[in-house]
């Protein structure tokens, strides 16, 4: 458990929480097995359960306002707005829709989904500004920001502490312990809210070393890999993981992931394993994924893109003049074709707004940051 001062209350916040994002709620799961496993985590010690309004449009509200009718004293519910929301009216009206899905009087952390640079940052954060002096919220988050544009929300909260920033953290993506980020969320008693801990589960591309070096762990300790990765990631003093999962099993599995410490010598050995490592890639050999790793709609050209057909926001437009300032995220992912032709060498499979947004800042000559994966499906 992480001890947290949310708002004007003590609390004990679990370092394992539940997230109900697309893979949860829009799972083959029932309606009623959905609420049955958040009351099942919560049962099992975790008490921050972390949902959004863009989650099935409230779907995702609505199950957990179910789930937690009856034990809204010992759960941290947290929630989060879209960008194409970010104006001052929208903020409030957004929260209020939020509370009635969940069927509460106020939010424990309203967070910022993801930036949109079109809209102020001022008069997204005096709407929290507002909402929190209102008693409707009790802390304040974002995600997926920079850390220029972190320390910019905190100095506009000005007294209001920035209780959570939530960022993608696991063995694959590693990009806040470089960008300052993770220090900053430690110097500064914020939350990390980790999400996609588990690497949405991609262990078939894992080298044959890695995994036999996680399968060794794994057997000195008497965890699963899975445990033994959660533990890793929580073993920094800020960071609670969200996990995701519709299996009974593997959620009881990950809640007992930091009943266990690891040593200092095996944290090293896994950080040694997994370094930080992303390369300088060109632009022009990279092969556009019809599918990418979320099967969402896609620009397959820098025209669809500065069109913005499908009114993704922010835009390629609006977060190719972010990248400008230097707002840069994290790196796109690629995977390695097994038959390159003369043209491509990777395919394009994370990151495809982040993609268009650098062609148009820097230019198809130019060369994008990128983490590269291998497949070893057909070795395991």
């Amino acid at each position: 458990m992480i001890n947290k001062k949310l708002g004007k209350t003590n609390i004990q916040v679990s370092a394992i929480g539940l997230g109900t994002g697309d893979f949860f709620w829009n799972s083959d799961l029932s309606y009623t097995d959905k609420i049955k496993i958040i009351r099942i985590a919560v049962e099992n010690g975790i008490n921050i359960i972390d949902t959004a309004e863009e989650y099935g449009k409230g779907i995702s509200e609505k199950i957990v306002g179910e789930a937690i009718h009856d034990i809204r004293d010992k759960v941290v519910i947290s929630s989060k707005f879209s960008p194409q929301h970010h104006n001052y009216k929208n903020v409030i009206r957004c929260c209020n829709e939020s509370l009635k899905r969940l069927k509460i009087k106020v939010l424990d952390i309203y967070q910022v989904h993801w930036p949109n640079p079109v809209i102020p940052l001022k008069e997204t954060i005096d709407a929290l500004k507002s909402l929190y002096q209102d008693g409707k919220i009790r802390a304040v988050g974002v995600g997926n920001y920079s850390l220029r544009e972190i320390k910019e929300v905190q100095k506009y909260l000005s007294e209001i502490p920035l209780f959570s920033i939530q960022m993608e953290y696991n063995l694959f993506e590693r990009t806040i312990e470089e960008n300052g980020i993770l220090n900053y969320s430690i110097k500064n008693n914020s939350l990390l809210l980790a999400y996609s801990p588990l690497d949405q589960g991609q262990t078939s591309i894992i080298s044959p070393d890695r995994k036999k070096i996680l399968i060794e762990l794994s057997k000195k300790y008497n965890r699963s890999p899975q445990q033994i990765i959660l533990n890793f990631l929580t073993s920094r003093s800020s960071v609670v993981t969200l996990i995701r999962t519709t299996s009974k099993k593997h959620l009881l599995q990950n809640a007992q992931a930091t009943n266990f410490e690891l040593s200092k010598e095996d944290i090293i050995l896994i950080e040694n394993t997994f370094p930080i490592k992303y390369e300088k890639v060109p632009v022009n050999i990279i092969k556009i994924s019809l599918k990418g790793e979320w099967n969402h709609s896609v620009y397959n050209t820098i025209d669809e893109a500065i069109e913005n057909k499908f009114k993704f926001t922010p835009s390629p437009l609006d977060l190719a003049e972010s990248l400008k300032r230097g707002d840069y995220l994290k790196p796109v992912r690629l995977k390695c074709l097994k038959e390159p032709s003369k043209k491509f060498n990777y395919e394009l499979t994370g990151g495809r707004i982040r993609f268009w947004a650098w062609i148009i800042a820097f230019g198809n000559q130019s060369e994008i940051p990128a983490y590269i994966r291998e497949d070893y499906s057909n070795l395991m």
